[in-house]
C-alpha cells in the first residue's frame, strides 16, 4: 500500500497503536526540529516511505496513517542540532528504534555506521556527523495489535511462601536432552512439561528470568567474537529478545506464562531501567541518543558531552524526567498486562530514585511504581546497589518492595568459610531476617531476599572449589569480575580427585543451601545450584554463551549432583511444611514463659551467649531455639531448634527443653547427603553430635502446617 502523508495524530499514547481506521504513531523528542516516520518493505528491508510527523504539545510528535494495519515495519529519523557540548546528538542519517516498539522486525547487525561521529585515524571527531545511512543494519519496529491471549490465573504466592529460582531462558534448556532441538534455549523449552514439572517438583514458586528485553552485545564483545549473554544491555524496553522466542514468536512467552500459572508457578523478570545499550559518548546510536539525548540521559554537569555514569555501563537513564518515568512505568505495565508477568527484579534499582548517586525512596518514579494500580500487587524486588556514588541502598526501599540482601549472602558464606571470622551476632541477624536492616523502614523479614549465589559471581559449587576467579575466557586478562568472593577451595583449586575433599565440598553446599532455606526471609537460588553446576571458576560469565553458562543436566542424575538435588528438594519441602516460615514479622527474643512465640540463642552446651561470645570471631557454633505458641491460649505447643557448626571438628549440642519435655526429632542434617535423617524422638538434655561444617534442625511438638 502506498502512503503519501500522515494526518494529525493522537499524542496521548506513545508508540504505534493499531486502530480500526489505521495506525497512530507518537514519539517524544523535546529538542527535535523535525521527525520523520520511515516505513520499510517487510520482505526486502528497503525503505519505501519517509513521512513527516506533526509537532504536538509537550514535545510529542504524532501522526495517523489512514488505512494502515498491523504488520508495518518502521523506524524514525530525527532532525536537530549536532552539538555534543550542549547535549544534542541528532543525526537524521541514522535510523532510530521507537522506544515503545513492541516487537522487532529486523535484527541489529553491528556496523561502524551505527556511530554518529567521524574518525580521522584513531581520533574521534564528535562534532563531525557520520552521514552514512545505517537503516539496512538497524533493528526496526513491528506494528502489532494488543495481545488477546489469556495468560491464566496468576498464583499470587504470598511473600512468606515465595522461593525464587533465578535462571536464563536459553541457559536453562539449551542442553536439556529430553526436549526437542527446536525447543531448547527458547521459551518453548521453558514451557515444556519436562521443564515445568521439574521446577514444580523442586519446590520453587517463582521463576526469575534474567533480562528478556531485546538487547545487543557491546561493540568490544562483537570485536572479540563474544556476546552479552546475561542480557543487561537493553535495546528496547517493550520488545522481547528475538533469540529466545519459539515458533509462536512473542506469543511463546505468553504460552509459557500461561503454562507456568496453570502449574501454580509465578514468572518474574529481571529488568534494566538504569542504562541502555548506547553506552558512553562514543557508543552507537540506536534510539534514545538520536531521539533526544538531553532528555533521556543524565548528562555531566561539568561537560554535557559526557554522561553521568552511575551504572558502570557508560550512561544512566534520566529517571526523574516525567517522560522517562512514564516510559519505565508503561514498560512494566505492558509486561504485566500483555504477558502476565508476576514480578520484577530491578537491576541497580537505586538509579530509579537517585540524584547525583544518592537514593531517595520518595522519588517520583519509585512512588509511581509502588502506587500504580497495575503494579502494586506485583512482586517488586530491588537490587539495592549501583556502581558509583552513594548507590548502596540496602534497606532503604519503601514498604511493598523486597531487596536482594548481599549482607546475608556474604555472612552466610563467611560463617561457613573455614576461618571466615563472622561474628555470631551478625550471623544471628541474617538468619533471623535482618531486622537491623529492614525494621526501621516498617518492613518485616519478607523484605529480605536471601541468597548464597546468583548469576553474578561464583555459583554455589564454585564457591566451594575455587579460591580465585578464573575469567580468562572473557577477554579482559582476568581483570573483570570482583575479587570479594568469600569462598573456600578446601586446599585444592578446581575439581579434585580426592574423595575426602569432595565430601567436604558436598557438605558445605548442603549447609549453605540449608542456611538459606532455613533463614527468615525469602530464599533465592541460582538455577543449577541444586545439582552443583560449575562455571569453571568464572565469576563474571556475562559474555559466555556456551557450556560455561548452560545448565549441564547430566549432573542432576549421578553422584554428588543427584544427592544435592535430592537434598535441595527436601529442604525446600521442609521449609514449606513448617508453620514458622509463614510469619511476616520478626520473632521477638523472649524466653519460654512468655505468652507469644519467640526465640532465643544458645551455645552448644545450652547456655545463653555472653556479650563476649556474641562478638568473638573465633566462636563458630550457635543454636537458635524457637517456641511456637497457640495464638488463642498462648500455650507452648512446639519448638524448633536450628543448630550451626562451622568449626573444623564435630561439636555436641545439648537439646533444650520445650514445654513439658517434648521429644525432639531431627528433621534436617546437612552432615548427611540423604534426608530425612531421623524420625524417632530425642530427649531433652541429650547431647547430639553435629558434624564439622554442618547444620541441623530439630522439631518438637506441633510445628507443622495443617495442610
Amino acid at each position: 500500500m502506498t502512503y503519501d502523508q500522515l494526518h494529525t495524530g493522537d499524542a496521548s499514547t506513545l508508540g504505534a497503536s493499531v486502530h480500526k481506521e489505521g495506525v497512530n504513531f507518537a514519539l517524544f523528542s523535546d529538542h527535535a526540529e523535525a521527525v520523520e516516520l520511515c516505513l520499510f518493505d517487510p520482505s526486502s528491508g528497503e525503505e519505501i516511505h519517509r513521512l513527516s510527523m506533526h509537532a504536538c504539545k509537550d514535545g510529542i510528535w504524532a501522526g495517523f496513517l489512514v488505512g494502515a494495519a498491523a504488520g508495518l515495519v518502521y523506524g524514525y529519523r530525527v532532525h536537530g542540532a549536532n552539538a555534543p557540548h550542549l547535549g544534542h546528538r541528532f543525526n537524521p542519517h541514522k535510523l532510530l528504534l521507537d522506544p515503545y516498539a513492541k516487537e522487532l522486525a529486523a535484527p541489529f547487525i553491528w556496523s561502524d555506521r551505527h556511530f554518529s561521529y567521524q574518525r580521522a585515524g584513531d581520533q574521534v571527531i564528535e562534532s563531525a556527523l557520520d552521514c552514512r545511512d545505517n537503516a539496512d543494519v538497524m533493528a526496526k519496529g513491528l506494528v502489532v495489535p494488543d495481545s488477546v491471549i489469556d495468560t491464566g490465573i496468576a498464583p499470587n504466592v504470598p511473600w512468606s511462601n515465595t522461593v525464587f529460582y533465578e535462571t536464563h531462558v536459553k541457559g536453562f534448556s539449551r542442553e536439556k536432552l529430553d526436549l526437542s532441538p527446536s525447543e531448547r534455549g527458547t521459551f518453548d523449552g521453558l514451557k515444556a512439561d519436562a521443564s515445568l514439572e521439574y521446577l514444580k517438583a523442586l519446590g520453587i514458586t517463582t521463576i526469575e528470568l534474567l533480562p528478556i528485553h531485546a538487547l545487543i552485545s557491546e561493540h568490544h564483545l562483537h570485536r572479540l567474537g563474544l556476546v552479552n549473554y546475561w542480557g543487561y544491555n537493553s535495546l528496547s524496553y517493550f520488545a522481547p529478545h528475538p533469540g529466545y522466542l519459539g515458533e509462536a514468536g512473542s506469543d511463546s512467552i505468553r504460552g509459557f506464562v500461561r503454562a507456568a500459572h496453570d502449574m501454580g508457578l509465578e514468572v518474574a523478570l529481571d529488568v534494566v531501567y538504569n542504562h541502555t545499550c548506547e553506552g558512553n559518548h562514543l557508543g552507537p546510536v540506536t534510539g534514545f541518543r538520536g531521539i533526544d539525548n538531553k532528555s533521556y540521559y543524565r548528562l555531566s554537569k561539568a561537560d554535557q558531552r559526557h554522561y553521568q555514569d552511575e551504572t558502570g555501563c557508560g550512561n544512566t537513564l534520566n529517571t526523574g524526567h516525567p517522560v522517562v518515568d512514564r516510559l519505565i512505568v508503561d514498560s512494566l505495565k505492558h509486561w504485566r498486562t500483555s504477558y502476565g508477568i508476576d514480578g520484577f527484579r530491578f537491576d541497580l534499582a537505586p538509579v530509579l530514585g537517585s540524584e547525583n548517586g544518592a537514593f531517595d525512596a520518595g522519588a517520583n518514579l519509585v512512588k509511581m511504581i509502588t502506587d500504580d494500580a497495575v503494579l502494586n500487587n506485583a512482586k517488586l524486588i530491588a537490587e539495592p546497589w549501583s556502581a558509583v556514588g552513594e548507590g548502596y541502598s540496602l534497606g532503604k526501599f519503601p514498604p511493598g518492595w523486597a531487596e536482594w540482601n548481599d549482607k546475608a549472602r556474604d555472612t552466610f558464606r563467611g560463617f561457613w568459610h573455614r576461618g571466615g571470622g563472622v561474628r555470631l551476632a551478625e550471623f544471628a541477624q541474617r538468619i533471623s531476617g535482618s531486622a537491623d536492616v529492614f525494621e526501621d523502614q516498617d518492613r518485616g523479614p519478607i523484605a529480605s531476599v536471601n541468597l548464597v549465589a546468583c548469576h553474578d559471581g561464583f555459583t554455589l559449587a564454585d564457591a566451594t572449589q575455587y579460591q580465585n576467579k578464573h575469567n580468562w575466557a572473557n577477554g579482559e586478562a582476568n581483570r573483570d569480575g570482583h575479587n570479594h568472593n568469600v569462598c573456600d577451595n578446601f586446599g585444592h583449586e578446581g575439581p579434585s580427585p580426592d574423595l575426602a575433599v569432595r565430601m567436604l565440598r558436598a557438605r558445605r553446599r548442603r549447609s549453605l543451601l540449608g542456611t538459606v532455606f532455613m533463614a527468615a526471609g525469602v530464599p533465592l537460588m541460582l538455577g543449577g545450584d541444586e545439582f552443583g553446576r560449575s562455571q569453571m571458576g568464572n565469576n563474571n560469565a556475562y559474555n559466555q554463551d556456551n557450556s560455561v553458562n548452560w545448565l549441564d543436566w547430566s549432573l542432576s542424575g549421578v553422584g554428588d549432583g543427584r544427592d544435592l538435588l535430592a537434598f535441595t528438594r527436601y529442604v525446600i519441602g521442609l521449609r514449606g511444611r513448617l508453620r514458622h516460615f509463614d510469619r511476616e514479622d520478626y520473632l521477638p527474643p523472649i524466653d519460654e514463659g512468655a505468652s507469644e512465640s519467640g526465640m532465643t540463642w544458645l551455645m552448644p552446651n545450652g547456655a545463653s551467649l555472653t556479650e563476649t561470645q556474641w562478638h568473638d570471631r573465633a566462636e563458630r557454633a550457635i543454636g537458635k531455639l524457637v517456641w511456637e505458641r497457640d495464638t488463642s491460649t498462648s500455650a507452648t505447643i512446639g519448638g524448633l531448634y536450628f543448630v550451626f557448626n562451622a568449626n573444623e571438628k564435630p561439636i555436641d549440642f545439648k537439646l533444650p527443653e520445650v514445654s513439658g519435655n517434648l521429644p525432639w526429632a531431627v528433621v534436617l542434617d546437612s552432615g548427611r547427603p540423604i534426608q530425612p535423617v531421623e524420625a524417632h524422638g530425642r530427649l531433652v538434655g541429650e547431647m547430639v553430635q553435629i558434624e564439622t561444617g554442618a547444620m541441623a534442625v530439630f522439631a518438637a511438638g506441633d510445628v507443622w502446617k495443617s495442610t
